[in-house]
């Protein structure tokens, strides 16, 4: 048996320990509706994993998917949507703390406001150091 793709390998492994672990958890706690549920679903998307990892033909299809330039491009551009609307929010949550620790005349809200705001400068020089670092390269 040889494995053709190993990150789909290693999810796969990975579905099934916490299907594994969901049920030692369970028995441990008791079961219930939705744990019965996340311990099918991990079982059936680790096996479907390792299946795929080891089916020449599949992981040769997964492999041709990743590498289609469409696929990249819709993977770069909800990567960059997803990122922009993170900064807004954690922007807009960090002046809301700001502001109603002001107020409210709370240090820990105020705390709070500049962690988030805090988070977003630090994303916006990662955002310009990945900027700078692409444009010498490309």
């Amino acid at each position: 048996m040889r494995i053709y793709n190993k990150k789909t390998f290693g999810f796969g492994i990975f579905a099934l320990a916490l299907g594994l672990l969901n049920i030692v958890a369970g028995v441990m706690t008791g079961f219930d509706g939705k744990g019965v549920f996340l311990i099918v679903l991990l079982f059936l998307i680790g096996a479907g994993s390792l299946a795929r990892s080891l089916s020449q033909k599949m992981s040769r299809e997964d492999k041709l998917e990743e590498r289609d330039e469409r696929n990249q491009l819709i993977d770069m551009k909800s990567k960059s949507l997803a990122f922009r609307l993170t900064q807004g929010i954690s922007f807009v949550l960090g002046l809301l703390f700001l502001v109603s620790g002001a107020v409210a005349k709370d240090d820990a809200i105020v705390a709070l406001g500049l962690g988030f705001l805090f988070t977003v400068t630090i994303s916006m020089f990662g955002e310009m150091g990945a900027f700078l670092h692409y444009e010498k390269k490309l």
